[in-house]
């Protein structure tokens, strides 16, 4: 009962530095994004490369849900610093795709030919190839496919990632994770303006290239994630603290305070 009266106390002095200092406080925090899941996770891979005919494909599974609030699932890039010491970044401004004469060339997001209620985010641009019959580099579009299914094999609907706060609109497009689900990873190369669309691997094996040039390509997956809210912590951010408070003054009928005094300053 006194550690009642110490939180009522406190409440009421809390509720008058609020009104002073009008203090505004933040809502869920997104983490910035890893390629770790708390409480781990399961993935197996099928086929060669995301630029080969049919691509990569990921079965993840094995998700904790009482690990995190919310889990995102987004497309990007890698950024390496050999350091000391060694530090790879993850980079959401999209895939990559080259050659080792030209270089690589960032894809971006595609609004156009995305389709998030149909579970498929696209990436593209153009590129420059060297035509070993023409002595020049020639130009072709690229675009790389994440298609998403959910447990059953349906196309999940996914989610603009400019609409979650926190989370980097250059990734495009977002799967909340729910449970078990599918991802396939795409390259894909064209002739400028024709549409028929090929297999990267495939498309440039067919063209008339120097023997010392290669196809090259870069994408990764990351994960966005809320911690998993402790007792009392309204504002998931992870603890129960002052902020906490301010929503208890707001609507005492959230939370038994006896209870409440028992998370007071747990961290999750």
């Amino acid at each position: 009962m006194n550690q009642v009266k110490r939180v009522l106390s406190f409440l009421m002095l809390l509720l008058v530095i609020l009104l002073v200092c009008k203090v505004s406080f933040a809502g869920v925090i997104l983490h910035d994004p890893t390629w770790e899941v708390p409480g781990g996770y399961v993935q197996v891979p099928l086929g060669i490369s995301p630029a080969h005919s049919g691509g990569k494909t990921w079965d993840y599974s094995g998700f904790n849900s009482n690990a995190y609030d919310a889990l995102y699932y987004v497309i990007g890039d890698y950024d390496y610093d050999s350091g000391p010491p060694e530090v790879w970044t993850f980079n959401p401004a999209g895939p990559a795709i080259g050659t080792s004469l030209n270089g690589m060339t960032r894809l971006h997001y595609d609004t156009l030919n995305s389709n998030l209620s149909g579970g498929s985010i696209a990436w593209s641009n153009h590129i420059y190839i060297y035509n070993a019959a023409t002595l020049s580099n020639q130009i072709y579009e690229a675009r790389f496919i994440l298609s998403v299914y959910d447990g059953s094999g349906n196309p999940a609907s996914l989610i603009e990632a400019s609409t979650l706060t926190g989370m980097d609109a250059l990734v495009g497009g977002t799967h909340q994770i729910i449970g078990d689900f599918t991802a396939n990873w795409q390259f894909e190369l064209s002739n400028m303006g024709v549409g028929n669309w090929n297999a990267a691997m495939l498309f440039f094996d067919h063209l008339s290239t120097n023997p010392s040039d290669s196809l090259q390509s870069s994408v990764t997956r990351a994960f966005y994630f809320t911690s998993a809210q402790v007792p009392g912590d309204f504002d998931a951010d992870g603890d129960v603290d002052g902020t906490d408070i301010s929503n208890l003054i707001t609507d005492a009928s959230l939370l038994d305070l006896e209870f409440f005094a028992g998370n007071f300053g747990r961290v999750n």
